[in-house]
C-alpha cells in the first residue's frame, strides 16, 4: 500500500506514523521490519527493493521515505535524477509492492505535478477536526463510488 503523510504541523505527522509504525507488531519485530529512506539520499532503486522485501516473523514491513517528493511541488527544486522517472516506475511496479511504502512530507502539498495520481491511500494532515472528519468521509464515499464501478455494482 502506498501512504502519504504530509502537511505542516511536524507532531502530528509524527504521530500518525508512529501509529503505523506501531501496528506492525511489538518492538522487537519492528526493528527489523522497518527501512527509513531521508532526502536527498534515498536512491529509488533501494526504495523499491525495500518495498519487495518479505517481512520477517510478521505480516507485513513498512518502508518509510522522507522528504523524497516535496521537490516535485517546488518550481526549480533538484529533484535526484533517479527519481526523475518516480510516476512511471510505481506504476509499473505498484503491484509488486507488498509493504507499506509511506511516504512522509513535513509540508503541505498541492499534488498538482509528480505522482499525485499514483498515491493510493492519502492521510491529509489538517488542523480543524470537523474538516479532517469532512475529508475523509467525502475520501469515502467516493473510494466506495469508485470500488464499486470496478467491480461493476454501482446503482
Amino acid at each position: 500500500m502506498l501512504r502519504l503523510i504530509h502537511g505542516n504541523d511536524e507532531f502530528t505527522i509524527a504521530n500518525s506514523l508512529k501509529s503505523y509504525l506501531e501496528a506492525l507488531g511489538p518492538p522487537e519485530l519492528r526493528a527489523p521490519n522497518v527501512t527509513v529512506f531521508e532526502a536527498p539520499n534515498a536512491p529509488m532503486g533501494e526504495v523499491f527493493a525495500a518495498a519487495k522485501i518479505s517481512p520477517f516473523l510478521t505480516d507485513r514491513r513498512a518502508v518509510v521515505v522522507k522528504g523524497m517528493l516535496s521537490p516535485f511541488e517546488t518550481r526549480g527544486a533538484k529533484v535526484r535524477p533517479d527519481w526523475e522517472s518516480f510516476g512511471d516506475r510505481i506504476a509499473d511496479e505498484a503491484m509488486q509492492i507488498v509493504n507499506d511504502l509511506i511516504f512522509v512530507e513535513n509540508e503541505g502539498l498541492r499534488l498538482t505535478s509528480g505522482p499525485q495520481s499514483l498515491v493510493l491511500d492519502e492521510d491529509q494532515i489538517v488542523d480543524d477536526l470537523h474538516q479532517r472528519s469532512d475529508l475523509r468521509r467525502e475520501r469515502g464515499i467516493a473510494v466506495d463510488i469508485r470500488a464499486a464501478e470496478d467491480f461493476g455494482i454501482a446503482g
